[in-house]
This record gives structure tokens, sequence and C-alpha cells, in this order.
């Protein structure tokens, strides 16, 4: 089972890009440190990022979808 996370509209600030850019670096970097540990089980796993066919140049790119594991919970209601 995945969860998809559309991301869109984010092409027309360079920091917004550089923000999406570090949250999944961050997530796959996460997940790679936390692999040895069962307690460990909020870091999502990224599988694939898709981008439309119709998007594929970098001029046109303004969204995307994050394919990754699915949680049982969010970071919200665990920071509760």
């Amino acid at each position: 089972m995945v969860a998809i996370k559309h991301m869109k509209g984010f092409s027309k600030y360079e920091y917004d890009c550089v923000k999406l850019v570090r949250e999944i670096q961050i997530m796959k970097r996460l997940h790679q440190l936390s692999a040895g540990y069962e307690q460990c089980c909020f870091i999502p796993m990224v599988y694939d990022i898709v981008v439309p066919p119709e998007e594929k140049s970098v001029q046109k790119l303004n969204n995307f979808f994050l394919v990754m594991e699915i949680e049982d919970s969010d970071l919200k209601k665990v920071m509760r």
C-alpha cells in the first residue's frame, strides 16, 4: 500500500523548489538511518517521483507525484 502526495504549483518561486528537494532528501536519509531500528516507524520510505509526461522539461515542470510508504499516523498526531 502506498501514499501519493501531489506536489503542485511550486515552480513559481525558486525557494519552494529548494524546500521540496530538501524534504525529499531528508525523508530518504532518515529512512536509511532508521533501517536498523524496529521502533522507528514514522519515517515513510520514498519509492518514486512521478512526473507527468507533458511536464518532462524543466521549463514546464509545475507538479509531480511523490509515491511513498503509507503510515498509520502523521507527524502532527505523533507530536501531541
